[in-house]
């Protein structure tokens, strides 16, 4: 209930307020939760709402884990994802961008070889989400190398994940915590409580 409140939240002031600044949500829960099936119905009513023509350019939908920087062979770029974001005066709100898997992107991957000196895929990819949530004007160049300008001012990007192994290192380190000993284990069992 929570997750489909917020989605809807976000969805309401895409459109009722197209002049504010556009808003980012991530929701994160367990794999088989219904993250994407929340952003299926989104579409499914977006397309009810609207001609399934101008629902396609309002919603725009990426999987992290095919997605590679510019510059990078294989997958889809997010230059293309975001090329059918760039202003349109026909969309006049801009458009609600889903990055389903989004917790990939937040794993080191290497190109090349493994660690030593190589640059990490999601290094770039995180850079450029960074300034899509941050809800700037840019430019990117696309695969046929011609540039195009994202006003992601007119963006909200809903990011779905399971940030499963980002959770598991975060139990690991709270199990380590509680099985310190001295001084450490008596604040622990104290804020345990």
């Amino acid at each position: 209930d929570n997750a489909v409140n917020a989605v809807a939240s976000v969805i309401y002031s895409h459109f009722h307020f197209p002049a504010r600044y556009k808003r980012n949500l991530l929701l994160m829960g367990s794999t088989g939760c219904g993250k994407s099936e929340l952003m299926r119905a989104c579409h499914r009513f977006l397309e009810h709402a609207l001609t399934k023509r101008i629902a396609d350019k309002l919603f725009l939908t990426a999987d992290a884990t095919q997605l590679n920087a510019s510059g990078w062979r294989g997958g889809v770029k997010l230059a293309d994802v975001l090329k059918n974001a760039s202003t349109s005066e026909e969309m006049p709100y801009g458009a609600l961008l889903f990055i389903d898997e989004f917790d990939k992107l937040c794993e080191e991957r290497w190109a090349g070889n493994s660690g030593g000196g190589s640059w990490s895929v999601n290094n770039l990819m995180q850079e450029q989400l960074l300034t899509t949530l941050d809800h700037q004007r840019f430019t990117l160049a696309g695969d046929d190398n011609r540039s195009f300008t994202v006003d992601a001012q007119r963006l909200s990007v809903i990011c779905l994940g399971a940030f499963t192994s980002i959770r598991e290192k975060k139990r690991m380190a709270q199990l380590h915590k509680r099985r310190s000993i001295g001084f450490s284990s008596a604040v622990d069992s104290a804020t345990d409580d």
